[in-house]
Formats: structure tokens, sequence, C-alpha cells
């Protein structure tokens, strides 16, 4: 608002500037709101929420429906609403997330969730020396943002355009607006001016509101709001498309950038590096991030120049090369393999890591990486985990029907266990001092019109499609309730124990205390009869969880047994941790004592450690009486093999040792 005068130019001396009357100019800040609504991310994202704060966190405009004032008190003022009692969710739990990120002239990226669902978002800050201080925030839901690969690519063009013809029509509705006021009042001024009185003021015409000068400044901030918008969503793409520990590429961002469409000569491998949630088990989530990263960067040093690298889930790594010679895919697999022939050095500790490789060579064009090259590479990679002797494995056709023969297995194993085809089999332990049946360990067997099915073969099958917590839990209702039926007629010592193995994924179930007790009362087997076995490595995966769920079951009155101990990773300091009551032996101990001086060195040392512990040990795959005998000497205390007998039927395993209750070595050999 300004005075409008009559200049006193010409005028007699003295005369001074006469007041003619008051120019004021009017413009709603209300088309913020409408503007934000129509922009291209907005109609384009259904999930899109733009809105902007002032200093005092006071809502000037959203793009959402929703009051921007309070409702009026008893005085009857209105107040702008604070962000934080928006009545849009994503508002105040966005306003809350962007408290802490300051007042920067850069944009700032942030990720809240909104009812458990990501929003990727980000807020940059517009201020003016003439008193504006705005922050512009901007979010897109995570599942909308990564679901359509193809319209993303176009997104920031298409943004910056829509902003561009958004902002041209809102300046020329604005110049309009202001523009036909101004000529009007410039003409009733002029009008005004050559009248003979100058009170004759109703001439002009009435324009309310701020002056130009506010108008153009509000232009301004348009404009610098659609630029910042514009490198926003750049910033969200890239957040979207990349992995933030690595800086590589993650799965989606490869797929993205494998636009070649003529078929080309590729070679694509899958590494996946073994044992590393051990490390964040044992030690932090930090140096499995600065593990991941050094790894990433050997893979980057090595690999030949053209190799697009992306990181998988957890531990995986995808390279893909292109025009690739012949022995490309050897030379590209020796270059990865000698990766990990050094250590790699974190903050904490030097580690020397061991990887499996799938790797696929062939011709594949770009929209042909996921559905072909990657799947074959992965199913090569699949093969390499299952056989730990190879350090990789190329695709060839025979892998497709091995995997075709494990999805069809997998269907009748849940089949089987569904209608409760599995047999249970049991191998005796033996006390090695004195001859009698100690336990027996359960074991599973399927019969299958092909044939008896060996655990080795269907086991990892199990595990692999998951149905290894429903077969385990069978196991050990079906061996817990066999022997309890047999305890009915033959009682038992008080020390006898049903040995049963569990897997990772049965121990890591928030309810495995609660299915054990409830086998328990099913089978009405006592407690203090039944032995968990739990593998070495396990104990590594869930370290803190698993410690509690080691105590619940000891409570319960089980037995907690250590299986295949010495072929895990870091094992002495886990013997500190956990209460054991046995200790198994791996048969691999057994077997180099008999034919090296420093394996038998080594086999009396962990029989001795066993003891200093005061925990029982069981020797795994005693087979003759001269390992018998030597295991006897060192004081180990129990045996198991095929030396007692082999894995049978409960009725089979159990007769031997009734009509012949201590196992001498008279008594094997007849």
């Amino acid at each position: 608002m300004a005075p409008l005068l009559q200049s006193s130019r010409g005028a007699p001396t003295g005369a001074k500037d006469t007041l003619l009357g008051v120019l004021s100019i009017d413009l709603s800040l209300t088309e913020l709101s409408r503007f934000l609504r129509e922009t291209h991310l907005h109609q384009t994202f259904h999930s899109a929420v733009i809105y902007i704060v002032d200093a005092k966190g006071q809502l000037v405009a959203q793009s959402i429906a929703g009051p921007l004032v309070s409702a009026a008190a008893t005085d009857g003022k209105r107040q702008f609403l604070n962000a934080s009692a928006s009545n849009d969710a994503i508002v105040r739990s966005s306003f809350q997330a962007i408290k802490n990120l300051g007042h920067s002239q850069a944009a700032d990226t942030f990720v809240t969730k909104v009812n458990g669902e990501p929003y990727f978002g980000s807020v940059s800050t517009y201020a003016d020396p003439r008193g504006l201080n705005w922050r512009i925030v901007t979010l897109v839901s995570s599942a909308e943002l990564t679901g359509d690969a193809e319209r993303q690519s176009r997104w920031a063009l298409a943004v910056a355009i829509g902003l561009v013809l958004a902002g041209g029509v809102m300046g020329l509705l604005i110049f309009r607006r202001i523009s036909h006021p101004i000529h009007a009042t410039a003409e009733a001024a002029k009008d005004f001016a050559s009248r003979d009185d100058p009170m004759q003021t109703h001439a002009l015409v009435p324009v309310q509101g701020n002056a130009v000068r506010e108008t153009h400044q509000l232009a301004q901030a348009f404009n610098a709001m659609a630029t910042r918008i514009s490198a926003q969503m750049t910033s969200l793409q890239d957040l979207a498309l990349k992995d933030a520990v690595t800086g590589l590429l993650n799965v989606n961002g490869l797929i993205k950038s494998s636009t070649w469409h003529q078929t080309r000569a590729c070679t694509v491998a899958v590494v996946a590096v073994h044992n590393l949630s051990l490390v964040n088990a044992s030690l932090g989530a930090k140096a499995g991030d600065q593990l991941l990263h050094a790894i990433a960067a050997r893979l980057l040093d090595a690999s030949p120049l053209g190799t697009t690298w992306a990181r998988g889930t957890g531990a995986e790594f995808i390279a893909v090369h292109l025009d690739g010679g012949t022995g490309s895919d050897s030379t590209l697999v020796a270059r990865l393999i000698s990766c990990f022939i050094a250590p790699f050095v974190t903050d904490t500790d030097d580690l020397l890591l061991q990887a499996s490789i799938g790797v696929f060579s062939g011709p594949c064009a770009g929209h042909e990486i996921e559905t072909s090259a990657l799947r074959k590479a992965s199913l090569a990679l699949r093969q390499a985990k299952a056989n730990r002797n190879v350090s990789h494995v190329v695709y060839d056709e025979s892998l497709e029907s091995q995997a075709k023969a494990a999805v069809r297995m997998a269907t009748e194993l849940k089949a089987a266990i569904e209608r409760k085809q599995l047999l249970v089999y049991f191998q005796p332990i033996v006390s090695l001092e004195t001859g009698l049946l100690h336990g027996l360990e359960s074991l599973v067997r399927w019969p299958h019109t092909n044939g008896m099915i060996p655990p080795s073969t269907f086991v990892p099958v199990a595990e692999e499609s998951g149905l290894i917590v429903d077969l385990g839990n069978w196991i050990m209702l079906q061996a817990c309730t066999e022997l309890a039926q047999w305890m009915r007629t033959t009682p038992l010592d008080d020390g006898f124990a049903l040995h049963v193995n569990v897997s990772v994924r049965q121990l890591v179930q928030a309810d495995f205390v609660d299915v054990v007790a409830k086998v328990l009362e099913e089978s009405t087997l006592p407690a203090k009869h039944l032995t968990i076995e739990i593998t070495e490595s396990m104990l590594m995966q869930e370290s803190a969880s698993t410690l509690t769920t080691i105590n619940r079951l000891r409570k319960l009155g089980c037995v907690i047994a250590l299986d295949d101990f010495g072929t895990g990773y870091s094992s002495l300091s886990y013997l500190n941790r956990f209460p054991f009551h046995d200790i198994k032996i791996d048969r691999s101990f057994l077997l180099e004592a008999e034919n090296s001086d420093n394996s038998a060195a080594i086999l009396r040392a962990v029989v001795e450690l066993t003891k200093g512990l005061g925990v029982a040990s069981v020797a795994e795959g005693v087979e003759t009486y001269s390992q018998a005998g030597m295991l006897r000497r060192l004081g180990c205390t129990y045996g198991q093999g095929y030396l007692y007998g082999r894995p049978a039927p409960l009725e089979q395993a159990m007769t031997p040792f009734i009509t012949k209750p201590s196992f001498t070595e008279a008594a094997g050999q007849t």
C-alpha cells in the first residue's frame, strides 16, 4: 500500500504535495495449495504429498485436502495450524522427521514410515531477505516410487515440464489478475489528476491487498520451488535404484540400466559371500557394513572394464559383463575368486572370507537380464552353495532339470509330512566305559515309490523350501511318542537320552520352546529324557536370542547338546557362553586321528576340554573296535556309529541291547 500524491512541480513557491488517495494491490496466497495439487508430481503419484511450512512450523499450503487454520476459538480468532497438528498422518509423521534436519539451502532427504509403509521424503528451504522463510516438503511412498521403473526414468523430465507449464499458467493468471486493476487504477489516477476538484475520489478503482513487489517475490518463490522439487525427485530416484551401504546399484537399478535391445554376448556372475551374518553377530552391524563396502570395492577393482555391479539380497553381489570373447567367463571368475585370497580388514579384525559363484555366459538382450541370465546364474549359484568343495558353477541345462526336480520333491515332501508318511529311525549311543546303551539319536527316512530317500537328499530341499520347521517338529513329536510308548513296557534308566536335531529355522521361531513343551505333553515323555542337539553354526546366527531359548529349554528340564563341534566358527568362545550338557565330536576328528599324530593330539585336547568344562563327550562315526579303544583310553564318555548299530526302527535298534545289555568287543564280534 502506498500514497498517491499530486506533484507540486510548477506550483507557486511554498506549495506542497497533495494526498489524492491510497493504492493497494491484492494477491491471495491460497493459490499455493491449488498449485501444489495441480503439479505433475501430485497427479502422477497417488501417494504424493507436498506441503509448505514457515519457520514456526505453521502450514502455509498443502496439496492434500484439509484445513490450514484452526477452528475459531471463543474469542472468534483463528490461527494457522501447526504441521504437527495436521489431520493427515503423512504430514504429521514427516514433520516430526524433519525437525532435526535444520535449515539449509541444500535439499535433505529422509525416510519416514506411516502405518508401516516407508515414504521417501525430501525437504528444502527457501529464505528471502524480505521475510519469506519456508520449508518445502515432498513425499512419495516407497511402493509407488519403485513400482514402475519405466515411468520413473521419465519422471524427472515430466515434472520439470509440468512445473514449467503450471508456472506459466499461474504466472499468466496472476499477471492478468494484477495488471488489470493496476491498469484501471492508472487510468483512474490520470483521470483524477485532470479533474478540477481533487476531492472527487469516487473515480478511483479500489484495489486491496499487497504491493506488486510482494507479487513478484511470490513468483520467484514458485520458480525456486519448481527447480528444487525436480532436483529432489532426482535424488529420490537415486535412493530407489542404489544400495545405500556399498554405493552399487540394487537389483532394480541393474535391470533399469540394462538398456541394450539387441542380443549380445553376456556374462552374469552372482557372488555369495559365506557367513557374513556371523560377522554381524560377533563384530556388530557397523563392522558388517564396512566389510560389505570393502568387498564391493575389491570386486570393482578386480573386474574387467565395462562390468556393471549391483548388490543383491544380503551378501550377494551381481556382475554383468558384455561382449566378452571366448573364455571371458573363466577370466572373470578367476578374477572374482582372487578377491577372496587375502583377508579383509575392518576396524576390529582381519577376516578371511569364502564365496560361492554362479555364472551364466551366453547371448542375452537387456530385457532378458532378470528373466533369463540372472535366473540362470542364480541356479548355478544354488548348485555351488550345495557343494562347498567347489568355488563356482557355470550354468548348463542340467541345472534346470535339477531345479524342477527339487520343486517336485518339495511338493511331494510337503504331502508326505501332512500324511505322516515319513519314518523315524534311531541309532544307539553307547557308554564307552561300560558298553551299556546310553541313548538314541532320532533320524528321519522317507520311503518313496522310487525307494528309500536318504536325508542327505531331501533335508536340503526342506531347508531351501522352508519345510524344515514342519519336518523337524514332526520328527521330534514322533520320536518322543515312540520312545514314551516303549518306556511304558520296558523301563529305561533315568539318564537315558533321546537326541533330536533341530534346524536353525526351528530354533529362531518365537514359539519354539512352546512347541517343545507341547511335544513333551502330548507324548508324555519326561523332559529329562529329551536331548536337543544344536549345531555350532546356529549359535552365531542370533546369539542373544539363541541363549535365551537355550535357557528356557533347560528350565523345561531338557538336555542341550552341541553338535558337530569343531566344524564351525570361533568354537571356543561359544563354549564359554552357552550352557551345554553334552558336546558331540565330529567324526572328522576321529578319522584323522588314526592316521596322524597331530590329529590324535587335537582329538585328545578336545576330549580334555570337555572334561575341563564338566560336560559329557560323544564321539560320532565310531566304526571299528580300534577307534572305540582309542576313545576309551582318551576318556571319551560316549560313542555313536555303525559299530554299535545302523539307524533302524526303534524296536530293531533296541533289541541287541535287550538281549545283551552290555556292548563288548566280544558281543560286537558275534
